[in-house]
């Protein structure tokens, strides 16, 4: 057909987009009279929220119900340390300035599989790494697996299942990642422009005050009872 995905103006748009999502929100809180408060959230004895804003100034609040909504980021790999310019999270992923020639995803999960997709067809030359043996979305059922495999080998994306992050190289043009299979230990060297770190979501819990008042976690999830309790 010839035709060609203008990366610079996809991004231009999206986050566009977003900023209107975002601002359209912004403007249901002032209509439906919910106040907004700026700040980092930590829980305190007595039904209360400590919020410290900016300046680090410091403001107790207090309610009947605490809601939380601390959401999650990227997990980051020991291996595979992210700093937003070659090595980045699926945040910055939206938002690259440039389309990059190669990328190397890490994990082949639902974040992994579908921004390899994407860059694929845009035309980025994509190699997935992913940790466990099965391969593309390891957590789904084996045969979801397989097909999608073959749709993704059909595309041009290389995918190293059961392969191991040993280091990251950023010196020099472009990054250099090492892997190493779990199967035979063979290591292989890539080159690209960019690597994804698509190894999981961990979530925001640290440090809000869960601690004081004895709310269980596992594994930085927090414990609920039947009604989210």
């Amino acid at each position: 057909s010839g035709a060609k995905a203008q990366f610079e103006k996809m991004i231009e748009r999206s986050r566009g987009v977003a900023d209107g999502m975002s601002k359209g929100i912004n403007f249901l809180f002032r209509k439906n009279k919910i106040t907004v408060i700026n700040g980092t959230g930590k829980l305190l004895r007595g039904k209360k929220v400590e919020v410290t804003d900016a300046e680090g100034k410091k403001q107790e609040y207090s309610a009947e119900h605490i809601l939380l909504a601390t959401g999650g980021r990227a997990k980051e790999l020991p291996s595979l340390p992210i700093d937003g310019k070659n090595v980045i999270d699926y945040r910055k992923a939206m938002s690259l300035e440039k389309q990059p020639k190669k990328m190397v995803v890490v994990g082949a999960g639902a974040i992994g599989v579908e921004f390899a997709y994407f860059y694929n067809a845009i035309g980025t030359e994509v190699t997935i790494v992913e940790f466990l043996e099965q391969g593309l979305v390891p957590r789904e059922d084996p045969d979801i697996s397989k097909e999608l495999a073959k749709v993704y080998k059909k595309m041009g994306i290389n995918v190293l299942a059961n392969t191991s992050v040993e280091s990251v190289d950023t010196k020099g043009r472009g990054v250099t990642v090492k892997v190493k299979s779990r199967k035979d230990g063979k290591e292989e060297e890539i080159k690209c422009d960019v690597v994804l770190s698509a190894a999981g979501v961990t979530p925001n819990t640290e440090n809000i005050g869960l601690e004081t008042l004895g709310i269980a976690i596992d594994k930085g999830m927090i414990k609920v009872d039947e009604f989210y309790r």
